[in-house]
């Protein structure tokens, strides 16, 4: 099922992996910055335009809910590109997604063989939730928050198996302390639990009480320590806990302790069909999970079976918590895909088992190239510019992959990897530009420049609580290089007003309307 590598068919993995870097930062800038893209990007940028990169504020105001380190990264790809672009915001979670897949695969190929290490990091590139979803929206904190959270497991695991305990706990640590400085008391817990459960099933729970794990902590306090002396030089780092909406209010608000009965019953039934959706096509391998043999597989090799306790002890927190979001668990995919590759990794399938697979790799087949048929005739993608010829060109690429995938029968996994690849090489040329160029993202990068072409020199503020859209405002402060803040009073300069507080501008006249979340803004000045 899954075909050895070697100098002979490198090949196609070379060929699978640049193609995937390819898809992935194809259009990369293309798409303005929605969900939580524009508040990590405008903290980033106000820390560069107060000159401080201690301190996080948004609209000019101390922010809470995140430590800075994430947006320090979106600095160094503003320093790197030279400015403030989409692309600039995104670039290092693409280069932390590539990275996670390579920590993947050393992993695989350290403690089972190369080709198992190269088949587990395709099945996480391939995962649709990455792929199709956030590798787009990679502006947000969780693909970078992954990869070092991962990272910190895959250094647990590694020099347990080598049985370096300072190497252990004094790398698990830092990489914990820098994922504190990320998103906070999360990697407390992750880093508490795949210890603890490591060592108690291994029987080994001595080594918690050891010097090393003191030098461990004393890694993770050096750095986490050196950042709250810093911060405090500016403010209490204090209010990251004790303020209403806080690092601790964040880390807390989604969990079963904050939820009723209903929302926490329903998020148990329904956790296992999301995991099933974000993991696919990986997980359809599970469908080889229902035989003992299989399960036996995983338990009998000393890797999988720490690879399934880490995981199922973390992951039981988000199971249990209905306020779970899927990037929350993206750095247990590549966990997931060591499992589902082990499965059926140097298996035999009997005939039914073969022909259930095959069929299932041919509907996806037929199914993409279905897909891309219908581009023609979707409304949004058929007004495109050369999309008859993308539709014409990705139509020949999958009918010679179909073709590929049914004479070399050996090479059928890899060639599924390849086409799914493909597949979003696809989407970038016609989904991705009418993302761009519709949607209230779309509309409140527009009214940002309408609103920025409007402005002679001078500050522009929000006034009371009239707040627009994040989109909207980072584009502003982009283009003026100034802080967009709240203002109570009608001081000099332009003013955002909702319209409940027009009557309180009758004296001026409007520059520019325009609506936000159903509520209608407009632009005065005050000279």
């Amino acid at each position: 099922m899954m075909t050895s590598f070697n100098s002979k068919n490198y090949w196609l993995v070379i060929l699978a992996f640049g193609l995937l870097v390819f898809s992935v930062f194809q259009n990369l800038g293309l798409v303005p910055l929605y969900l939580e893209e524009p508040r990590r990007a405008l903290i980033a940028l106000e820390m560069i335009f107060n000159d401080n990169w201690w301190v996080p504020t948004e609209f000019g105001e101390y922010y809470y809910k995140k430590p800075p380190f994430f947006n320090w990264i979106i600095i160094l790809g503003f320093k790197v590109f030279g400015d403030y672009q989409e692309f600039s915001v995104r670039f290092f979670s693409i280069i932390a997604y590539l990275s996670t897949g390579l920590v993947t695969f050393l992993l695989g190929r350290k403690f089972v063989d190369i080709t198992f290490g190269i088949y587990s990091a395709f099945v996480y590139y391939i995962s649709a939730d990455l792929l199709f979803y956030f590798t787009i929206t990679s502006g947000e904190i969780d693909l970078f928050y992954s990869f070092v959270t991962f990272s910190a497991m895959s250094a647990t695991i590694f020099f347990y198996f080598k049985k370096e305990y300072f190497a252990l706990f004094v790398s698990s640590y830092f990489l914990t302390a820098i994922g504190f400085l990320t998103k906070g008391i999360p990697s407390l817990v992750f880093q508490g639990t795949t210890l603890l459960m490591l060592f108690l099933f291994t029987n080994n729970t001595k080594k918690l009480f050891s010097k090393f794990h003191i030098l461990g902590i004393i890694a993770f306090l050096t750095p986490v320590t050196a950042y709250v002396v810093t911060y405090n030089h500016w403010n209490s780092f204090w209010h990251y806990f004790n303020t209403e909406d806080s690092l601790l209010t964040q880390s807390t608000e989604r969990t079963l302790f904050f939820n009723n009965l209903t929302a926490t019953l329903y998020g148990l039934i329904s956790f296992p069909f999301l995991l099933f959706k974000i993991l696919a096509p990986g997980s359809l391998l599970c469908l080889f999970f229902l035989k003992k043999e299989s399960i036996n597989r995983i338990w009998n090799n000393e890797f999988l079976r720490i690879c399934a306790i880490v995981l199922l002890s973390n992951i039981l927190i988000y199971w249990i918590s209905p306020g779970t979001r899927s990037r929350y668990l993206y750095m247990f995919f590549p966990l997931f895909s060591f499992l589902f590759v082990g499965l059926v990794y140097k298996r035999q399938l009997n005939v039914k088992e073969w022909m259930i697979w095959n069929a299932i790799q041919n509907l996806l087949l037929v199914t993409f190239l279905a897909l891309i048929l219908y581009l023609l005739f979707d409304p949004r993608t058929a007004h495109l510019p050369n999309v008859g010829w993308v539709v014409f060109a990705g139509m020949l690429l999958f009918l010679f992959l179909i073709v590929f995938h049914l004479k070399k029968v050996k090479y059928r996994f890899i060639i599924m990897i390849i086409a799914v690849i493909c597949s979003r090489l696809i989407f970038n040329l016609t989904v991705l530009p009418v993302r761009a160029e519709t949607g209230t993202k779309a509309q409140s990068k527009q009214d940002a420049l309408n609103i920025v072409h409007l402005l002679e020199d001078g500050q522009i503020f929000m006034y009371k609580d009239s707040r627009i859209s994040r989109t909207s405002i980072f584009y502003i402060e982009r283009s003026i290089e100034k802080i967009v803040g709240f203002n109570a009073q009608q001081a000099q300069g332009y003013h955002i007003v909702r319209a409940d507080y027009w009557i309180e501008f009758s004296n001026c006249r409007s520059l520019y309307e325009f609506e936000y979340n159903d509520d209608h803004f407009a632009i005065f000045q005050i000279k």
